[in-house]
């Protein structure tokens, strides 16, 4: 079974949340008067101002963990260099490699061709 974590980009400082210090703000959160809710209850910031991405599971060729939202670059020998976004498909609860041509699946035995290179909210400019 795969860990289940989030992180967030914090659109007004311009910043990623890590996992840890998003759960740390959620945790801060449930201060009274919402200490009374129940003990797996986490407070999620507004999606608006800090979209969530969830992690794949997954490592990139140099063990960063792969998140939605990450660009990845393609290092493999047949099609290295080719610059895709990592989205989820709830019809088939899956994560995909998104190019402007096609979508194909990201598994765990093709990860360790990629390299994280950024996020669409850090470096949007990359898929171009």
């Amino acid at each position: 079974m795969r860990e289940i974590k989030f992180r967030a980009y914090n659109k007004k400082t311009k910043t990623m949340i890590s996992s840890d210090r998003l759960f740390a703000m959620s945790v801060f959160a449930l201060a009274e008067p919402l200490a009374k809710e129940p003990e797996n209850f986490i407070v999620l910031p507004n999606q608006e101002n800090y979209p969530l991405m969830q992690y794949t599971g997954l490592h990139d060729k140099q063990g960063v963990e792969i998140y939605e939202g990450d660009i990845v670059k393609d290092t493999s020998v047949y099609v290295s260099g080719t610059i895709t976004e990592i989205v989820y498909d709830i019809e088939v609860a899956g994560y995909w490699l998104k190019t402007e041509t096609s979508t194909n699946c990201l598994q765990s035995t093709n990860n360790k061709n990629y390299e994280v290179i950024g996020s669409i909210y850090e470096n949007k400019e990359l898929l171009r």
